[in-house]
């Protein structure tokens, strides 16, 4: 009888048991495709990781691959004369392209390409193979108090109010001079103004080190900021006098500061320094009318017998002829760099002085 009741009761139990294995079964069958699937994405990520390095890695030999290039082109006398927005700070054998030195060259397991975007007008971009000169930019420290309307200029020019672009002139002025008077008070801005402030804080009265200090800046807003970034450096940071390279200064920057010349030239007049902006900038662009391409002119700052100037156009060059130069110190490199069995890419930018090679300053993606 007692046999009978334990078999019974076994049955009984029988049923919960297979259940409780099922259960049993089940969950280990979760935890094991939770663990296959973490195993999985450790594994991609490790893989992405590797694929990653070796972009990197890519990525830093086409940036010692450059220097090597702006090393030749200081070497030879003629090459050194003159940066263009086709060959800038490069030596460019004869028949050879930029292309064919600075587009998906072969390295390893990937390649790199050594390139940047140029604005073609009209929302349209271009690639351009080499690199860029800061001297097509408005270098920050060279605004001083004789010069700072041709920054009020381009701030206009980028579309802004003339009290904000007045304000912000003559503030950029006292950001980093060494005084403490007001540049064209109440327009600018020291310590007084600063202090003032729900965030306090204080006047630099040195030099910009990065163009982000601009926010910094009284009337500074992002927007401001976003729009005027590109067309900004700081490099050098010693500098004292504004010079731009004729044959690569942006439009704008150049336009400016030809009206900033006209105001002080009597006789001479806006639309003179914007006819005067528009024959450098046509000339230099060549037959097809385009940046970065082999018929690129150069402009010779002592010879402006082939912009076929007008009187008032000649006067305004002259007297802004100090502002120019030819070639470039310092050059702004973006390499990208590309593992190529995973697809991977990364991208370095540097700043680089010729003199030295030195990295004045380089950021990765």
């Amino acid at each position: 009888m007692k046999f009978n009741i334990l078999r019974l009761r076994l049955q009984d139990n029988s049923g919960i048991i297979m259940i409780v294995t099922l259960w049993i079964l089940i969950i280990l069958s979760v935890l094991a495709v939770g663990l296959g699937r973490r195993t999985s994405l450790d594994l991609a990520l490790t893989k992405y990781s590797i694929a990653r390095a070796k972009a990197m890695s890519l990525a830093w030999g086409a940036l010692t691959y450059s220097m090597n290039e702006i090393r030749k082109d200081s070497e030879d006398d003629d090459a050194e004369k003159f940066d263009s927005f086709y060959q800038c700070g490069f030596y460019l054998p004869e028949e050879s392209s930029a292309e064919e030195i600075f587009e998906n060259r072969p390295l390893g397991d990937g390649f790199f390409d050594v390139r940047y975007k140029i604005e073609q007008g009209k929302g349209a971009d271009r690639i351009c193979y080499g690199f860029e000169d800061e001297e097509r930019r408005l270098n920050l420290n060279s605004i001083y108090s004789g010069n700072y309307k041709v920054l009020y200029h381009l701030i206009v020019l980028l579309g802004f109010d003339e009290a904000t672009a007045l304000t912000i002139s003559c503030s950029v002025v006292d950001w980093h001079d060494d005084d403490s008077i007001v540049t064209e008070a109440p327009h600018g801005a020291e310590d007084d103004y600063y202090v003032a402030l729900i965030k306090p804080y204080r006047c630099k009265n040195t030099t910009f080190e990065t163009i982000e200090e601009l926010l910094l800046v009284k009337g500074v807003t992002k927007e401001i900021f976003d729009s005027l970034k590109d067309y900004v450096t700081v490099f050098p940071l010693e500098a004292r006098d504004l010079k731009v390279n004729i044959n690569t200064v942006k439009e704008d920057i150049l336009k400016a500061i030809f009206r900033a010349t006209a105001e002080r030239n009597p006789g001479a007049e806006e639309l003179d320094a914007d006819s005067l902006t528009q024959k450098i900038v046509s000339y230099r662009l060549g037959e097809d009318a385009m940046a970065c391409t082999a018929d690129d002119r150069i402009i010779e700052k002592a010879n402006s017998e082939p912009l076929s100037l007008n009187q008032s156009e000649q006067a305004i060059f002259l007297s802004a002829v100090n502002h120019f130069i030819e070639s470039a110190q310092y050059f702004r490199i973006t390499v990208h760099g590309y593992d190529e069995p995973s697809g991977v890419k990364a991208q370095i930018q540097a700043v680089v002085d010729r003199e030295d090679l030195t990295i004045l300053r380089w950021r990765r993606n």
